[in-house]
């Protein structure tokens, strides 16, 4: 018996033209590479280079899967321009696409600047470009933000929302690393407040826990705070001026 490898044309089409054309088009597509889902095997923050595996096999005529080569450095795309950039922590495993350009990009990749291609190769993943897409692996957007724009992480819980109408932050924990923070607009918090830097508010500061400011506190509007105040350790609620004249009695605490 002999075991013959099934041909990879369509038996249909042999001895006519429309026949020989599909054959031609399918040896052709064969060999251009163009966009497949890959997974990152390593990936170099400082380069902004990816180690990255396809996740589709190629199929022999007689159905042998045959796993595609890893793909040894590629560049990831970061979203940026004008000064700015979006950089995002690539981990092992995670999940994106690999984009094959025209021509070899070797040059280019060395400088950023008008090239040449170093080869006459074309439309190959060697000259690829890495594209992550979280939502592959899942992601849970919040009910109230399906019409927004959401950057978060990818259980939701920690999320900058962009509203028609404001933009709301939901974190375990918000850092404000500036010299001075200012608020135009009327402030509300609703829980315990600890200023240890310089807070300047233009307009109300409403506070509905506990504030505790180790700096120094400018409102040039109403402070209204219904918990535990203290300013450098006094409590604001029981500090009194001594006489402010001569003969004069303490003042009341402060309103």
């Amino acid at each position: 018996m002999i075991n013959s490898t099934p041909p990879s044309r369509n038996l249909a089409g042999d001895g006519t033209l429309i026949g020989a054309f599909e054959l031609f088009k399918q040896k052709f597509l064969q060999n251009t590479d163009d966009m497949l889902p890959a997974q990152v095997i390593a990936y170099d923050r400082a380069t902004n280079r990816a180690q990255v595996q396809p996740l589709i096999s190629q199929v022999t005529t007689d159905g042998t899967l045959i796993l595609r080569g890893q793909i040894a450095s590629i560049p990831v795309l970061q979203i940026g321009g004008g000064g700015f950039v979006i950089s995002m922590p690539i981990q092992t495993g995670d999940l994106g696409w690999i984009k094959a350009n025209d021509r070899d990009i070797t040059f280019f990749l060395q400088t950023y600047a008008q090239s040449a291609p170093n080869t006459q190769r074309k439309h190959t993943f060697s000259d690829a470009l890495f594209i992550p897409d979280s939502f592959m692996k899942g992601v849970t957007i919040a009910g109230e933000d399906a019409n927004n724009l959401v950057i978060q992480n990818l259980a939701g819980t920690v999320r900058v929302a962009i509203w028609g109408d404001q933009v709301k932050i939901t974190a375990p924990n918000i850092i404000l690393n500036a010299p001075t923070t200012t608020c135009t607009g009327n402030l509300v918090v609703d829980g315990t407040s600890l200023l240890t830097g310089a807070v300047t508010a233009d307009s109300t500061l409403q506070v509905s826990g506990d504030i505790t400011a180790d700096s120094d506190m400018i409102v040039t509007s109403n402070l209204n705070v219904t918990g535990t105040s203290t300013m450098n350790g006094i409590p604001f609620g029981t500090h009194v001026h001594g006489g402010v004249q001569s003969g004069s009695s303490d003042t009341g605490v402060p309103i």
